[in-house]
């Protein structure tokens, strides 16, 4: 994770300048000589830079390049960055084969961006399984672990929505590494959810709860969790739980819109005027939650 730091601009001591038309010509061009040595001090540390020049190798097309440079990062044990890895992300699977043959030419044996590239080219050619298991060593990584890490819990988790049970090995990774974080748990929740092992998602989402007391976003993946379970009293009870905690007003927001569908779907009496506060409560709150502005013009039509 990068940190920015605040620069602080103290005041600057002039002392007793004379004001005379040389003084002041002299100085001007003394600032100016300065001004010229940071520019090109600037420039130069830039065109040093491995990841700017693979950037701009990237827009370039100049994929040989990219993977040379790639290489001297390599054995520098330097991290490309995540401008470079979004950038290589995005290129077609032609195009990183390219990059991974270059790269090859300039390491013999790599254990980092090699199964980056990897990863990458398994993506791009649809092969989400050896996608994970290309990354997965890196979660050890220092440099690699956030990375890793990202695309395996995304990857994963896609693999599940198919109804894929071996998208279920990437998140127990994930929750096996950083074994005491919430969002593992929570994640791999999501998995045994959509591939229909809900007794063992039951038991994540009990641990979650600990975990989060009780978060908002946590309750709300439980309620879900129940309404697939057809438990529909159980979620409703989630959700309205969750619409009451005021640490994380976004998820709270989505809690009470669930809970808003789940009172219209139950159909009891003075269910629809529940579900009609709770609409009118969120889109007051956040505007832009558009499903929930379709459902409370749904509800008021009905109405006149």
């Amino acid at each position: 994770m990068t940190r920015t730091r605040s620069l602080r601009t103290g005041s600057l001591r002039t002392g007793s300048l004379r004001t005379d038309s040389s003084r002041r010509g002299a100085l001007a061009t003394w600032w100016l000589v300065c001004a010229a040595g940071f520019v090109a001090t600037t420039a130069a540390a830039q065109d040093d830079d491995p990841r700017v020049r693979i950037l701009e190798s990237i827009q370039a097309g100049r994929l040989d390049a990219v993977g040379t440079a790639l290489g001297l990062l390599e054995d520098k044990a330097q991290s490309p960055g995540r401008d470079v890895l979004q950038a290589l992300g995005g290129l077609d699977r032609e195009a990183i084969s390219r990059v991974r043959a270059s790269f090859a030419r300039t390491v013999s044996n790599s254990t980092r961006l090699g199964p980056v590239l990897a990863a990458i080219f398994a993506s791009r050619s649809g092969d989400d399984a050896g996608c994970v298991e290309a990354l997965l060593p890196l979660l050890n990584d220092e440099l690699y672990a956030n990375h890793a890490a990202d695309v395996i819990g995304r990857t994963s988790v896609r693999m599940c929505r198919r109804g894929d049970v071996d998208g279920l090995e990437g998140l127990e990774a994930l929750r096996d590494r950083w074994s005491t974080a919430a969002w593992p748990l929570g994640n791999l929740g999501l998995g045994l959810r959509l591939v229909g092992r809900y007794e063992d998602a039951a038991r994540c989402y009990a641990d979650l709860l600990v975990r989060t007391l009780r978060a908002a976003w946590a309750l709300n993946d439980a309620g879900l969790l129940e309404l697939a379970r057809g438990d529909r009293e159980r979620a409703l009870t989630l959700f309205l739980e969750g619409a009451a905690d005021t640490r994380d007003p976004g998820a709270a927001g989505t809690c009470r819109g669930n809970a808003a569908l789940t009172l219209l779907a139950r159909g009891r009496p003075g269910d629809a005027v529940r579900a009609e506060a709770l609409l009118e409560n969120l889109v007051t709150h956040d505007p832009k939650r558009v499903r929930a502005r379709f459902w409370l013009q749904r509800l008021r039509w009905r109405k006149s």
